[in-house]
């Protein structure tokens, strides 16, 4: 669409302009930004992403512009392409896994081979035998194959031990019959299986002489490595629009009886002995969703960043956001008041802002455990179990052994964690007032694609179950005097012994107190559950909504345990100033003095603290801390150095240019706005006027030019093609036989001695040759469909030629495409020198034809091209009038010859030949 008009542009926004208001303040300030960006993320990473991001930013294909007016399929193809050029990135840089990780994050987008980078190789990776890492995972590193990880079906989700398919081992060929017995055993949900993926563990009930064995994973080939059609008796699709997430191709599968081989099943830690058909079982049977456990780690370790995302750009919008005035405000101050003034803003920011780093800090001490866990379990497997332990992935029967925290860990924390995020994504959305509803603001499309994490890898109400199991269980432990093996074990040792003491935990003065008191709470609610569960032997299902506070209390004790952990670190007093540790201390207490306030009743009825303490922390600690955090909020959300680029946002930019760039992706963005439309009901007509449509007919009748969605391919016609290039709004793709190698073949096959006299073959014709119907003497009529293109736009000319063939117009295209677009042909100078090369060897063969004509033999003509023609169209003139002079000559001679005859002058006319095929008709 046009562009605004210069009276639009000189407009500015009406009062204190958004980039004064945040330069103001920053200047209130004075935290160091970047040593805080640098103590949460690290100097090395902070590189990382700036050298990354560089590259994403010269790569057309990353643009962003169209991100928010596209629909499901254009964003699914842009997702692909996108998702193709990153893993060319990935081998072309070198790339180590961290930085290919990092460029996903600055992309902020799930493309549809984020679950073949994730799932699907941890899972070969962590359980597969060392046989299966060569069939199977060196193939999936080099994206030979593209797979998934299969495991919710349409009737089961957070009980696995629930799944429908079955594998069944059938030993008199020794294969697994992989088998969809139900409708709703149709895996569903599935990332990446949809359109993309080729592969998939597939997680089915083994079945074992009629038996099942559990849940187990196998590799299954579900599409053909050539084709990429289903295999046989295999149905697969995406399983269509969802709320969110719309560029991952989640997917729907069923199998029918389908064999797959022995090493198709991942045997690591359990497997069939193919020698006696029994069962290897596994040294701790939760081993086999350890692939689960890594992606609910992941999830805790990301939510600080994605919660983090959306509290900076209602921050920075807050701040240059003004509305109504402050009644009380002095007669001085003018103007309207920030909204990031007003209190009630600030309890809902400021306190978030604290939770973004409490959700930091816990996730990095949640990956180290699982790290730590991995090794343990790599070192002795045996370990990762109780003699007393049962099956099954979610019991935690016996003592706290080391993989039953871990476990019940995750799942306490992915439940918390990834709730805290989302709705704290509303939460910040909802504080942006009415520009919060606008996709410009960066904040809805992330949070619809986000809020299925609250759902997935167990939904968060469901996970609270194994928490409450685990902490039960450990209950029981400690009641039975057996010695406290982790901090859990600890905890509730500690509170047996001073239940009838009582607690005296001084929130309001000592800061380790306020992490005991979390613990206090925690145990409290353990032993009351145990209580209702053992003595009164109420029902599980009755005692659901308190395993959910039990594991909501027991998950933030461990959130606020790391933060202060983290704040009486060496490092922190290494690499921060005092200003930064106090702000850091300030957050703490806001965090923990904001939710000990919103759980009041718990910590009341625990005894952790008094009436008196609740009303303290609500009315005076929680407030003076806004106050004090106010100034420093802008800077505070600034250390999480996000870019531009990667928040997307109008509201959020760093230079508060919020109302500008609105405006700008309103007006000359948006694709709506080509469009003039007939709104009157009685007519037929929807658009008077649509400028994609007129693009489309300027280079067939039939109107073949796409609607333009940068950054996808589309075939234009070549003016606009250069037009828009000599615009730097698109990159040309040459034509195949445009380049070096295609162009030394042909030069080849020019020289070679049986082509001395002859040239390569044309491009083949798009249409067929016209035919001719005699009308008379000298008189034809060609049939030539109206609407078949003319030579220069024949297929030949375009990006999908043949690569050995020259077409028509060769010449003139190349000339015109290096002169217009040598950036985009590669290795243009050598292009430009085979092309020389070829125009010389060429007209020497004209020429040499010409030679040839003189002494009575024809030229072929065919393969020469337009402009070849046009220059030897001066030289073959001449020769051809001089051979036109020499038939008249010679008719002349022959008349005279005649004439005397007749006179009786001369012979007989004997020896004299018929030279009537020599004449040549011009």
């Amino acid at each position: 669409m046009a562009p605004n008009p210069q009276w639009v542009k000189d407009l500015k926004p009406g009062g204190p302009q958004g980039s004064e208001l945040l330069q103001m303040e920053r200047n209130a300030s004075d935290l160091n930004v970047k040593k805080l960006s640098e103590f949460l993320h690290t100097k090395k990473e902070i590189d990382r992403k700036d050298r990354i991001l560089k590259v994403l930013q010269d790569e057309k294909i990353f643009d962003k512009s169209q991100n928010y007016f596209a629909g499901r399929i254009d964003r699914f193809e842009t997702s692909l392409a996108r998702a193709k050029r990153l893993r060319q990135l990935h081998v072309k840089l070198g790339w180590s896994k961290e930085d290919f990780n990092t460029a996903n994050e600055l992309l902020s987008e799930s493309t549809p081979y984020r679950l073949h980078d994730s799932m699907f190789l941890i899972t070969l990776r962590d359980q597969g035998t060392p046989e299966q890492h060569e069939v199977f995972l060196k193939k999936a590193e080099n994206f030979e194959i593209v797979g998934c990880y299969a495991q919710t079906e349409l009737g089961h989700g957070s009980n696995v031990r629930g799944l429908e398919t079955t594998a069944t081992w059938n030993p008199e060929d020794q294969t697994f019959t992989i088998h969809s017995p139900t409708l709703t055993a149709s895996k569903w949900w599935i990332g990446t299986l949809g359109r993309t993926a080729n592969h998939a563990v597939v997680m089915a009930q083994l079945i074992l002489n009629g038996k099942s064995m559990g849940p187990h994973p196998f590799v299954v080939q579900i599409r053909d490595l050539k084709t990429h059609e289903p295999l046989k008796n295999i149905h697969v699709g995406d399983i269509g629009p969802k709320f969110g997430f719309n560029t991952m191709d989640n997917g729907y599968i069923l199998f029918n009886n389908v064999k797959i081989p022995h090493i198709g099943m991942l045997a690591r830690f359990s497997g069939i002995d193919k020698q006696t058909n029994k069962y290897v079982r596994p040294a701790s049977p939760s081993l086999i969703y350890g692939t689960l456990t890594w992606v609910r780690s992941t999830i805790v370790q990301q939510a600080g960043g994605v919660l983090a995302r959306g509290v900076v750009i209602a921050l920075r919008y807050c701040a240059v956001r003004r509305q109504f005035k402050d009644r009380d405000a002095p007669e001085s101050e003018e103007g309207e008041t920030q909204v990031l003034n007003y209190k009630m803003v600030q309890i809902r920011l400021l306190t978030l802002l604290a939770a973004t780093y409490a959700l930091h800090f816990t996730g990095k001490a949640m990956m180290r455990q699982y790290e730590d866990n991995q090794k343990k379990m790599n070192q002795n497997p045996g370990a990762a179990r109780s003699k007393n332990r049962q099956p099954g992935p979610e019991e935690t029967e016996g003592s706290s052994d080391f993989l039953a925290d871990l476990h019940a860990t995750s799942c306490g924390l992915k439940s918390l964690a990834s709730t805290i995020a989302g709705e704290g994504l509303e939460v910040s959305r909802r504080a942006c007032g009415g520009h919060g509803y606008s996709s410009f603001s960066g904040i809805g499309s992330y949070y619809a694609d986000y809020l299925p994490t609250l759902t997935w890898e167990g939904d968060n109400y469901m996970l609270s179950q194994q928490v409450a199991r685990y902490m039960l269980k450990s209950a029981r432990s400690v009641l039975k005097g057996e010695k406290p093996t982790n901090d859990t074990t600890k905890v509730l040792t500690s509170f047996l012994k001073r239940q009838d003491m009582g607690a005296a935990f001084d929130i309001m003065g000592d800061d380790a107190d306020i992490v005991q008191a979390f613990a206090w709470r925690s145990a409290f609610l353990t032993f009351e559950a145990l209580k209702r569960r053992d003595e009164q032997k109420m029902a599980w299902n009755d005692l659901l909504v308190d395993f959910y506070r039990l594991s909501k209390a027991h998950s933030q004790y461990i959130m606020v345990k790391n933060f202060y952990e983290t704040l009486q670190g060496y490092e922190i007093r290494s690499d921060l100033d005092k200003t930064s540790q106090e702000l850091l201390l300030k957050l703490f207490r806001l965090f923990a003095l904001h939710t000990l306030e919103q759980e009041a009743s718990e910590f009341y009825s625990s005894s952790a603290v008094t009436v008196r303490q609740i009303q303290l922390a609500r009315t005076s600690a929680v407030m003076t801390l806004l106050e004090e955090i106010r100034p420093h909020s802008i800077r505070l959300a600034d250390s999480w150095d996000f870019p531009d680029w990667q928040l997307d946002s109008s509201l959020g930019r760093f230079d508060g240019k919020v109302y500008e760039d609105m405006f700008h992706r309103a007006s000359e963005l948006n694709p709506l706005n080509d469009i003039t439309l007939d709104p009157y009901p009685d007519s037929e007509t929807l658009f008077k006027r649509d400028e994609r449509k007129s693009l489309r007919s300027k280079l067939f009748d039939k109107g073949s030019t796409p609607v333009l969605r940068p950054p996808h391919r589309a075939d234009l016609p070549l003016w606009l093609a250069l037009l828009l290039k000599r615009q730097r709004r698109a990159s040309i793709v040459p034509p195949p036989w445009l380049h070096a190698g295609s162009l030394t073949t042909i030069l080849e096959h020019e020289l070679s001695d049986r082509n001395r006299e002859s040239f390569s073959d044309s491009a083949p014709l798009a249409i067929q040759p016209p035919s001719y119907t005699s009308m008379g003497n000298n008189s034809h009529s060609t049939h030539l469909q109206p609407h078949d293109p003319t030579p220069p736009f024949q297929a030949s000319n375009t990006a999908t030629a043949p690569s050995t063939n020259l077409p028509y117009h060769f010449l003139e295209l190349g000339q015109t495409l290096l002169t217009a677009a040598s950036d985009d042909i590669p290795d243009v100078e050598k292009v430009r020198q085979l092309l020389r090369d070829l125009r010389e060897v060429r007209m020497a063969k004209v020429r040499a034809a010409v030679e040839r004509l003189h002494g009575g033999a024809g030229i072929n003509m065919s393969g020469i091209g337009a402009l070849e023609l046009g220059e030897g169209r001066e030289f073959l003139g001449k020769v051809v009038d001089g051979l036109r002079k020499i038939g008249a000559s010679r008719e002349r001679e022959e008349r005279e010859v005649e004439e005397n005859r007749r006179r009786g002058i001369g012979g007989d006319g004997a020896g004299m030949e018929d030279d009537d095929d020599e004449d040549m008709q011009l």
